[in-house]
């Protein structure tokens, strides 16, 4: 645009302030310069759809005009690999004649617009910066723009604002009047749109035929690209695990496919948390750091000992000769660690190996911090007893605090540090300056994990404590304190100060904006080791959060770290083993058996503790959900469903198999050698008894008053109608671990040594297939079915199974086993033992198991079995977010994920 060359001094803050350094003049060598661009564009990451119609557009305006061709640089493949800039850019900086930004919220924020503008303003005119107003940000007052896209629809030369505002920027570039350029646009325009009509009467005799082509060829990219983004998926999950989610969320939204919902479910599964005990060899570490995925923990024990936890297992990490480890972390995307020695050495490295950097500092490190990419590290050293140092972003600042010790360092994204020693909270802004001190009496101060806010806790009373936030950007206290049960040494405050653990007590949510927010009705085991080997360790967890509502957090037990997810809303959790487990009729309740009788909801994760009741064997509801039977060692109850209050008992002389309660309120009791009926809810007898064939216990399915039953010790099953006493026996070939029976379809869930079987019987006709065998499943330790219609969902550990019992096959498969993620040898395959499968089919209940062994870890959640909630799921801890590599990569028909799902 004429005369709009100076217009490059207002709006975006990075602009500005380097406009004002060069004082609008060019920096040395500009004389010397070899112009290759007319111009360059420079843009965030979000603004990258912006960055490219631009382009396009200027180059076509500047093909219609007089000068001819417009060259423009736009990185296509910005790198990430360090803190600077690539030479392929500086050199298109050094090329170019103009510099045009992309002014937006996002670009003020991105360090590489900054870099970008400060190295053109070393070189170039402040005079030749063009800024470009993204659509939906607001102007600052006297800003004086390039261009404003304001208004407009469409990134496209037909939509009005958007040619105007292209022509403005392609006539200040070329020295072209933008009225002409947009006359020839739209001269264009009209002899397309004319062109195009007279196509549209050739075309239409065949327009039939060519739509169907079009179709088919449209539907067959479509699939292939679904296909290729499953792909992607894989591959990220171990190159670019941050970009795992929102690839499964893109890859569905492309087709729903047997790739695609699998890649989906995996992803799921992966970021829900599963707890498990990770192998410290006996010992109690340290001190200890985690990923923010949860996928990787560091952690060292006895000075010279680290070891790092990944998917694929436990592995030493080398310390250097004759140093004592004094503190780690880990970057939040776990590829970068740092390991802090007595020597005053931090030695930066690769997660997967190979050293990066060393940090020398002159004495021993007390504490160490790690950027949320690993590019950059902080430490602090002590000063003999007079204070300590922060070495950060290359200063040392020195504080006389009269510390003898460090308690923890946390730095920003943007470069606020927080150091926590000798009893106060020191606040260092990004030049080096001190913001504030924290000093109170009788208070502990805890910073969150991306040093955005610092907790204040204060006792007041036996195991209650009393916390409130203080922002770090400004140190301004934030109104309102929450009282939570606890102890202020068990708080650990997360990412953003979304939410507090205390240890002791309840889990509660805080945030800078609002605060306090409801608590939530739980608690984490804390008191026993979760293996019962020994007490927790006395230090704070380290943990993170997701969104403020799915996490997991992780601590030091002896013989290893011990993690847990701790999302409300899909678990409940108690000391004691979990024996079985079953949905209430809505599906909107669970109860538990075991060590205690629990119940539970799963909307809020509120559970009502029951009594210490020894029910093993299983628990059943009436159909209309009014009733819980119980089988206990010796003898049966009846509960009220909603109070778990007990209204009738039976002792019995033996200890009872399974029970099952069907329509008439009468319950089916499986006992030694024979099948009895009993009436609800005063358990009389309420018919004569079969007797079984061997006798024993027995697996039983019951559908009105036909009930199916294989004998233990037999591979056979019984069909009994209950009512005439007549008797059917199938050969099932297999030791059932499951029933299911629904109309004359019979599925036998069976087991060959862990494998599931499925076999399905047709009781009208007699005939017996065998529907295939799924290895890896784990079936022996737990295995559920449920049916809708004709529709059968089985659910093992290791599979999802959706089986048609009218045509007899699988028609979906969903492999869990490769899907949770494993640290360590002691993580069990998969979701864990399957307690039950809900009515509609949508969720499972699972058992958490800690070890190899399946040992009980008092823990039992619901996992969807709905692509719908996947997608919420996976959206709610990505936001969407897809990196530009991912992004160009893409296949043709595929896009970014739409989040939130629609």
């Amino acid at each position: 645009m004429p005369g709009g060359a100076d217009e490059g001094a207002g709006g975006h803050p990075s602009v500005r302030r380097g406009v004002r350094q060069a004082g609008g003049g060019g920096g040395a060598g500009e004389a010397h310069r070899v112009d290759r661009y007319d111009a360059f564009i420079s843009y965030s990451q979000v603004d990258r759809r912006i960055a490219l119609a631009l382009k396009n557009g200027m180059q076509r305006l500047a093909r219609r005009g007089r000068s001819g061709a417009m060259r423009i640089f736009r990185d296509e493949e910005r790198l990430h690999a360090g803190a600077h800039l690539a030479d392929e850019i500086t050199n298109a900086l050094d090329a170019s004649r103009f510099l045009i930004v992309i002014v937006s919220p996002d670009s003020d924020r991105s360090p590489w617009v900054r870099m970008e503008t400060e190295r053109w303003l070393a070189g170039h005119p402040g005079s030749a910066v063009l800024k470009v107003l993204a659509p939906g940000t607001d102007p600052v007052a006297e800003e004086r723009l390039a261009a404003n896209l304001n208004g407009v629809r469409r990134l496209r030369l037909s939509d009005e604002v958007f040619l105007q505002a292209v022509a403005k920027l392609t006539g200040a570039v070329k020295g072209q009047a933008p009225e002409a350029l947009v006359r020839a646009e739209e001269r264009r325009q009209r002899r397309v749109r004319l062109l195009s009509a007279g196509v549209a009467v050739l075309l239409c005799a065949s327009s039939t035929l060519a739509v169907q082509q079009w179709r088919e060829s449209g539907e067959r990219q479509r699939l292939r690209a679904a296909v290729e983004m499953a792909a992607l998926y894989r591959a990220a999950r171990d190159t670019a695990p941050g970009d795992a989610a929102s690839l499964a969320v893109a890859a569905f939204q492309v087709a729903d496919l047997p790739q695609t919902r699998q890649a989906l479910f995996q992803e799921y599964l992966r970021t829900i948390g599963f707890s498990v005990v990770l192998d410290g060899e006996g010992r109690v570490l340290n001190g200890m750091a985690m990923s923010e995925d949860g996928s990787r923990v560091l952690g060292w024990w006895d000075s010279r000992e680290v070891r790092l936890w990944t998917p694929e297992g436990g592995r030493e990490v080398a310390v250097p000769p004759g140093a004592n480890v004094t503190a780690v972390d880990l970057s939040l995307d776990g590829r970068v660690m740092a390991v802090a020695t007595s020597a005053g050495e931090v030695i930066v490295s690769a997660a997967d190996g190979g050293e990066l950097s060393r940090m020398r500092v002159g004495a021993p490190v007390e504490a160490v911090d790690l950027s949320a990419d690993g590019r950059s590290v902080a430490a602090v050293t002590l000063r003999d007893g007079t204070g300590y140092r922060l070495h950060h972003r290359g200063r040392v600042m020195e504080a006389e605090t009269g510390a003898t010790s460090v308690g923890s360092l946390r730095v920003s994204d943007d470069g606020y540090a927080v150091v926590i020693a000798g009893g106060q909270a020191d606040i260092w802004d990004p030049s080096g300056g001190k913001v504030s001190t924290l000093r109170e009496d009788k208070v502990t101060y805890v910073a969150s994990s991306k040093a955005k806010a610092i907790a204040v806790c204060r006792t007041k009373g036996t195991k209650v404590i009393g916390i409130r936030l203080v922002q770090v950007s400004n140190g301004r206290p934030v109104e309102g304190e929450t009282t939570v049960e606890g102890d202020c040494d068990k708080v650990a405050l997360y990412q953003e100060g979304f939410g507090i653990i205390a240890f002791n007590g309840r889990f509660a949510r805080l945030s800078l904006a609002e605060h306090p927010i409801l608590a939530a009705q739980f608690t984490v085991p804390h008191e026993e080791d979760p293996r019962g080997i020994g007490p927790v360790h006395p230090p704070a967890p380290f943990a993170y959060f997701m969104d403020g509502e799915y996490g997991q957090l992780a601590y030091p037990v002896t013989g290893g770290v011990y993690l847990q997810d701790i999302r409300a809303r899909t678990q409940s959790t108690h000391t004691g083993d979990v024996a079985d487990g079953v949905f209430d009729p809505a599906g909107e309740e669970i109860v538990t058996t075991g060590d205690y009788l629990t119940r539970w909801r799963i909307a809020t994760g509120e559970f009502l503790p029951g009594e210490t009741v020894a029910a093993d064997g299983g628990a059943s509801f009436s159909p209309d959900g009014a009733w819980l039977v119980l089988p206990g060692e010796s003898w049966i109850e009846v509960r009220r469903a909603r109070t778990l209050e007990q209204v009738a008992r039976l002792d019995l002389p033996y200890a009872p198999g399974p029970v099952a309660v069907v329509d008439g309120q009468v319950v089916h009791l499986c006992r030694s050698g024979s099948l009895s009926r009993l009436r609800l809810p005063d358990l009389a007898e309420a018919g004569r008894e079969v007797e079984l064939d061997p006798g024993g216990s027995c697996v039983m399915a019951v559908e009105g008053g036909r009930v199916a039953i294989q004998p233990e010790g037999s591979t056979d099953v019984e069909l009994v109608d209950v009512d005439s006493g007549r008797r059917q026996r199938f050969s099932a070939g297999t030791e059932a671990r499951a029933l299911l029976l629904s109309g004359d379809r019979l599925l036998v869930m069976g087991i060959h040594g862990a494998d599931l079987v499925l076999v399905l019987i047709e009781t009208g006709t007699g005939k017996v297939r065998e529907l295939g065998m799924w290895a890896g499943s784990d079936a022996i330790f737990g295995v559920a079915a449920s049916a809708v219609g004709s529709t059968a969902l089985v659910a093992s550990s290791g599979h999802v199974l959706t089986v048609d019992l009218l045509r007899g096959r699988v028609t979906q498969s969903l492999d869990a086993g490769e899907a949770v993620p494993v640290l360590g040898t002691f993580a069990a395959r998969g979701m864990g033992p399957v307690l039950a499968v809900r009515k509609d089919l949508k969720a499972v209940l699972v058992r958490d198991a800690l070890g190899a062994g399946y040992s009980g870890s008092g823990i039992t959640r619901v996992v969807s079995l709905d692509p719908a909630e996947w997608m919420r799921h996976l959206c709610a801890i990505s936001g969407g977010w897809l990196s530009r590599a991912q992004t160009e990569a893409l296949p043709d028909g595929a896009n970014p994920p739409r989040c939130p799902p629609t």
